[in-house]
């Protein structure tokens, strides 16, 4: 082809295929100014695709190192003891007076007291009860004093068999209630990423970025996107799919809580950590615990601030992904800190985690799965079909993701939940 003769001018741009009327295809400029293309430009690409999005699971991680249990059955079981001692309630009450008095309970808590079992008034006046009729107990005080009045909704405290020397009969015998929980396994996923093989070596030659290793890098976070969610926020039921397939629904940690009655506590930063605080001793069952706190970083820099103990590096044995987690000491009880950075996303919670803190013993929490099934799994294969049709050649390479995961969380009711008003 012959060369293209153009005049010379030196006080003017090379037109017509000047730097700013010729770009490579595909140019965002050049589009927008209808500039000339050609394929003998290329245009500068990054080669990293950049992630701009939250992708942090270092709760996920955490919880993923703590020990897992398998199930052998869609569903699991745990049994637990509760506190020994209920307290009594006053149904009728009573208007108190010269001892014997007879005082109405609750029936849900009348069954919770026995012949000669020494009570406490609210006011600090112990008595003994003497009879049980229905909901009615009797009490006889000590040394004939009079008896205070009970309104209904008070509370009488209850030590136990009152007895004296020579007394050879034991007027009831006792055993522990035992409280079942039950919970099901939910399946997540699978999030599938499919390329056809000469789709897939055509990027894997020609392209211009990292896009097959970030496709299947998103693949992967995409599913514990899902977990994440299912594992907080899931509740326990079934559903039917467009399969007609029937799903369950595992109960995730905040529904096991709302069903042990653990109320959520409203707080503002100056006022949260010192809330915290008072249900870390409400709830602990022994001298020392070792918590685990989960939040979003700008909630647990509270604590930071407001934390006088030192602070020491935690990495659990188990490492995965970028463990970011902290703990603190006071007291005798332990705070670990796990950022819960997903809660910010706005695709999958919405806007209503990113003020929350959950608090939980760190040894009550399990995740469940099915004996065979692990909570993640991960395939990766070429998909062939020459079985089914021998004369198919639409064979691709598929990878996904996917898991089954349930939530047991043991002593629920001694756990924390708050949100932080900023």
């Amino acid at each position: 082809m012959a060369t293209q003769a153009t005049t010379l001018n030196t006080a003017l741009q090379n037109s017509p295929v000047n730097f700013y009327n010729t770009t490579a295809p595909g140019s965002p400029y050049g589009t927008t100014f209808s500039a000339t293309s050609t394929l003998l430009l290329a245009n500068d690409i990054a080669p990293e695709i950049i992630e701009s999005f939250p992708k942090t699971f270092t709760d996920i991680a955490f919880m993923l190192s703590l020990p897992q249990e398998s199930t052998k059955n869609l569903e699991f079981q745990w049994p637990e003891m509760p506190y020994l001692v209920a307290p009594l309630v006053a149904g009728a009450g009573g208007a108190g007076g010269a001892s014997p008095q007879v005082y109405g309970l609750t029936a849900a808590t009348v069954g919770f007291v026995g012949l000669n079992d020494k009570v406490l008034f609210p006011s600090g006046v112990q008595g003994v009860v003497t009879a049980i009729s229905g909901n009615n107990i009797t009490v006889t005080s000590y040394n004939s004093a009079a008896l205070p009045a009970l309104a209904a909704g008070a509370i009488l405290g209850n030590r136990g068999p009152a007895t004296a020397d020579g007394v050879s009969d034991i007027p009831y015998v006792m055993r522990a209630q035992i409280a079942g929980f039950n919970n099901i396994l939910e399946d997540v996923g699978p999030v599938a990423l499919r390329f056809d093989p000469k789709e897939m070596r055509q990027w894997e030659l020609s392209g211009t970025t990292d896009y097959v290793t970030k496709q299947m890098k998103a693949v992967n976070q995409r599913f514990l996107i899902g977990l994440n969610q299912t594992i907080w926020m899931s509740r326990y039921g079934r559903t039917t799919l467009t399969g007609s397939q029937t799903a369950t629904a595992t109960s995730g940690i905040l529904e096991q809580q709302a069903n042990n009655g653990v109320p959520n506590l409203t707080c503002t930063p100056a006022t949260f950590v010192d809330v915290m605080r008072n249900v870390i001793f409400d709830t602990a069952l022994t001298g020392s615990s070792e918590r685990v706190v989960f939040a979003p970083r700008r909630i647990l820099n509270l604590i930071g601030t407001a934390q006088k103990a030192d602070k020491v590096r935690y990495t659990p044995a188990d490492s995965r992904w970028d463990l970011d987690i902290y703990e603190y000491e006071f007291y005798g009880h332990k705070l670990i800190l796990v950022p819960t950075d997903q809660w910010e996303d706005v695709g999958s919670y919405g806007n209503i985690m990113r003020n929350q803190v959950v608090m939980l013993n760190k040894s009550d929490l399990k995740l469940r799965h099915l004996d065979g099934f692990p909570i993640i799994h991960q395939k990766y294969e070429l998909l062939n079909r020459d079985n089914a049709n021998p004369g198919n050649l639409f064979n691709f390479k598929l990878m996904y993701w996917t898991g089954n995961v349930g939530v047991q969380l043991e002593r629920a009711w001694a756990t924390g939940r708050f949100t932080v008003n900023f």
